[in-house]
């Protein structure tokens, strides 16, 4: 492994603190930096002045992140809501986000974190980390609630995002695992609810991994209800929806705009009615569509055609195509989707043309349901496509925030840690919002990058132990700022 020292500058009070660090990278491939030793202050030249006092580094904390997502658990007033184990909760959920890891390994983690932001009593063991989950499991639809009334003045009045994801589950004693589609092995499904302006997640449930998807939209709209949402909007995707299920939402006083499947009787509406129009053209966030409007007797069909999107599947699928017959040749196997394009004749594989050319004809092509007859077009359509927030909100509890897979045993755990995964996400969320507010647009996966390097430093000069941060890139400093986080410790 090849590793390079360099000098990292510290400032405080008027004084530019020169240390030699190390830098490296980690199993995962991001720079860490290891503190070799401390060198003195900078002149007005820059040149390092060596001090006459002893000098030793005497332990070096992450900063950055931790610094701002203590300050919003404390915006938050996460705190408030719990009667017991609030600073081991708050622990927990700093550790979550800025260290995510298994239960076991958190105490050596936090010994990582600067010790300003771990209110928990250390040394932290299992049994208060178990008690506490546990507390959060039981407790889950108060502290929904309550975080509800906290922020409901930021969310959006007008539209609520619904989907489900599915979570491989390792743990076998769970009633909750079952083998059920797209993982096909144990899993389980969670259902996630999150308001239209920011993405703040305002609730979720967890089904058994074989419960099916269209079943759950009608309990998720019940349990708006409780919330006191029951004029708005929810936006939903087509593996949900069905005649059935978004009569049932509409019949509980809803707004419905989703996502149609692609049936027979729908694929005839299509090619009746698809517009190349320009009169017609919706434009999108980095993209235009072409949208065709039908009334109905009930709401109203947006038949939606993107060009650019056409000629990419269309694409894909021939690549596809030629690479399945490639396969087929040397008799590998090939996905199950393909089998019907391709043609034995003899020994030889060949493509069927008209298979694959009647798979075309829908390329590009989606149906939104609207239930607002009077709603634009244009509205609805760009409604219906902010629903990638919740998209990314799954993406971030998967792949930030480490919920996947669930190595758990028992539903009482796993229901409570995908309940701190829940407020985990609400942390972030609220991070990137905060930061949006002040035209500052990044991902909460990005915001850890930037602060990955930002640290305090305990220094002992003489008798005297001092904390000093490392010094910041504008950007850093710039999100710090939003959050009231100083760049140095006296």
């Amino acid at each position: 492994m090849t590793t390079m020292s360099f000098i990292k500058k510290i400032k405080k009070k008027g004084k530019t603190y020169a240390i030699e660090v190390e830098g490296y990278r980690d199993k995962d491939g991001k720079v860490k930096h290891k503190y070799l030793r401390y060198l003195g202050t900078l002149d007005e030249n820059g040149k390092v002045k060596s001090s006459q006092k002893a000098i030793t580094v005497d332990k070096v904390f992450r900063f950055g992140l931790p610094a701002i997502v203590s300050k919003t658990i404390e915006q938050l007033k996460l705190k408030d809501m719990i009667e017991k184990y609030k600073e081991d909760l708050d622990t927990i959920l700093l550790m979550h986000l800025c260290a995510p890891s298994s239960i076991s390994k958190m105490g050596h983690q936090i010994e990582n974190i600067d010790p300003d932001f771990i209110k928990a009593e250390l040394p932290f063991n299992r049994k208060r980390i178990d008690a506490t989950l546990d507390f959060l499991e039981e407790h889950k639809e108060v502290i929904e609630q309550n975080v509800y009334e906290n922020l409901k003045e930021k969310y959006s009045n007008e539209t609520l995002f619904y989907d489900i994801t599915s979570i491989a589950l390792n743990g076998y004693r769970s009633t909750l695992a079952k083998i059920g589609y797209p993982e096909f092995s144990p899993q389980i499904n969670i259902g996630l609810c999150i308001e239209g302006k920011y993405g703040f997640p305002i609730f979720h449930e967890i089904f058994s991994g074989n419960f099916p998807q269209k079943k759950t939209l009608f309990q998720i709209a019940e349990k708006l209800k409780v919330f006191g949402r029951t004029n708005a909007v929810l936006i939903f995707d087509a593996g949900i929806a069905d005649v059935k299920t978004i009569a049932d939402v509409e019949d509980l006083g809803f707004g419905v705009i989703s996502r149609m499947p692609m049936h027979e009787g729908l694929k005839k509406i299509v090619l009746e009615n698809l517009s190349s129009s320009v009169k017609d053209i919706v434009k999108l966030s980095g993209s235009k569509v072409y949208v065709k409007e039908i009334q109905k007797e009930k709401g109203k069909l947006l038949i939606c055609f993107n060009e650019k999107l056409k000629v990419s599947i269309k694409e894909h699928r021939y690549d596809e195509v030629i690479e399945a017959i490639e396969k087929k040749k040397k008799g590998k196997p090939i996905k199950d989707g393909l089998k019907k394009y391709l043609l034995k004749n003899g020994k030889e594989w060949k493509i069927d043309y008209d298979k694959l050319e009647e798979a075309e004809k829908y390329d590009g092509i989606y149906v939104i349901y609207c239930s607002d007859t009077s709603m634009p077009k244009e509205k609805a359509v760009k409604a219906y496509f902010e629903r990638d927030r919740i998209e990314k909100g799954f993406q971030t509890m998967k792949n930030v925030l480490n919920v996947k897979p669930l190595r758990f045993q028992l539903d009482k755990k796993i229901r409570a840690f995908v309940m701190l995964c829940h407020l985990a996400y609400l942390v972030a969320t609220y991070i990137e919002a905060e930061l949006k507010d002040k035209e500052l647009n990044y991902s909460f996966d990005k915001i850890k990058e930037l602060l990955e390097n930002v640290y305090t430093v305990k220094i002992h000069h003489g008798d005297k132990l001092l904390k000093r941060t490392s010094s910041m890139t504008e950007e850093q400093k710039k999100i710090m700022d939003v959050f009231g986080c100083c760049h140095n410790q006296g």
